[in-house]
C-alpha cells in the first residue's frame, strides 16, 4: 500500500506530542505514505516557555519531532511547516487532502481532561479524514488486536473499514465489539418482564453484527475476526477491550446520534479517557 496522501501530525513541544510524532512514523511507514509536521503559532502561547523567539522555538520543536520520525523510519519522507493559528483550524484545513491527523492527548500545551471543549473535539467534529490521539508515554503493544466499535450506523460502517484495513497493514486479529442494553429506567416490574426476552434480544444483536461484518470479511479474507455481542454500555464495553490494543476504531458518532450531529458522546467520552492510540472516523460520502 503506498499513497501521496500525508499523515498531518499536530506538533506543540510537548512530549505527547512527541509521541504522535512516533506513532505517525510507524503507520505512514506500513501505509507509504509522507509525513507532514505542522506548527501553528499564536501569538500568546509562548510567553515563559523559553528565551527563544517564538519563531526559533517552533522550529526546533518542528526538528525534534522530524528526528522522531526518522528514529523510527530512517529516510522517511517528512516535512515540516509553520503556519498561523489557530492549530485547531489549519488541522481541519489540512485534513481535506490528508491520510489521517494525529495528535497527542495533551493538544497543543492544554491537558486534554481539564476542557469541556478540548482540541481534540473540536478537531474530531470538522476533521474530513480520520484523526487519532495519541496517549502520552503508553506504547502500543505489537501483538495486540484493533478494536472497533460497530453500531449499524453509516459512520460505523466506515469506521469498520476502516479498522479492517489497519488490521490488515499490522497483521494482527480485529475485535468487533457490538453492545446492546435493555431501555432503562423502566420499573421492577416491567424489567422482570423483559428478562426473558433478553436472550432472544442477544440473539438478534449476534446477527447484526455478523451481518455488518460479513461484507467486510469477504474483502479482507486474511483479517481474523473475534465478535463481541455484550449487554454493556458502550464507553466501557470498548474501554475494556482497548487495554492492550494497538488501535481502538469508532465513528464519530453512532445510531442513537441525529443527522447533523458532528460528534457523538461515546467517541468524545473515548477521547478523554482511551488507553490507547483512538481513531474517530467521520462520515464521508
Amino acid at each position: 500500500m503506498s499513497t501521496d496522501r500525508p499523515i498531518v501530525v499536530g506538533i506543540d513541544g510537548t512530549m505527547e506530542a512527541r509521541d504522535a510524532a512516533r506513532w505517525s512514523a510507524a503507520e505512514a511507514m506500513r501505509r507509504g505514505a509522507p509525513v507532514l509536521l505542522l506548527h501553528a503559532m499564536v501569538p500568546g502561547d509562548y510567553a515563559g516557555t523559553s528565551h527563544k523567539k517564538p519563531e526559533k522555538l517552533a522550529s526546533d520543536w518542528l526538528e525534534q519531532a522530524a528526528a522522531d520520525v526518522r528514529a523510527v523510519w530512517p529516510g522517511a519522507p517528512v516535512s515540516a511547516r509553520l503556519c498561523d493559528g489557530p492549530a485547531e483550524a489549519e488541522l481541519v484545513h489540512q485534513s481535506t487532502h490528508a491520510a489521517l491527523v494525529v495528535i497527542g492527548t495533551r493538544g497543543f500545551g492544554r491537558p486534554l481532561e481539564s476542557l469541556t471543549d478540548s482540541p481534540a473535539i473540536t478537531i474530531a467534529r470538522h476533521v474530513e479524514c480520520p484523526l487519532v490521539t495519541v496517549p502520552h508515554d503508553r506504547p502500543a503493544p505489537p501483538d495486540g488486536a484493533v478494536v472497533v466499535g460497530v453500531d449499524g450506523s453509516s459512520v460505523s460502517e466506515q469506521a469498520t473499514g476502516f479498522a479492517f484495513e489497519e488490521a490488515k497493514l499490522r497483521h494482527c486479529p480485529l475485535v468487533a465489539v457490538h453492545t446492546w442494553s435493555d431501555v432503562a429506567l423502566e420499573d421492577d416490574h416491567a424489567v422482570a418482564r423483559r428478562v426473558g426476552s433478553w436472550q432472544r434480544i442477544r440473539e438478534e444483536e449476534k446477527l447484526l453484527l455478523a451481518d455488518r461484518l460479513a461484507g467486510w470479511q469477504r474483502k479482507y479474507p486474511d483479517v481474523h475476526v473475534l465478535r463481541v455481542v455484550t449487554q454493556d454500555r458502550p464507553v466501557r464495553s470498548l474501554l475494556e477491550h482497548a487495554a492492550g490494543a494497538q488501535l481502538l476504531v469508532v465513528g464519530s458518532r453512532g445510531r442513537g446520534g441525529y443527522e447533523g450531529m458532528l460528534l457523538g458522546s461515546t467517541s468524545q467520552a473515548l477521547l478523554y479517557s482511551c488507553p490507547c492510540p483512538l481513531a474517530v472516523v467521520r462520515h464521508t460520502r
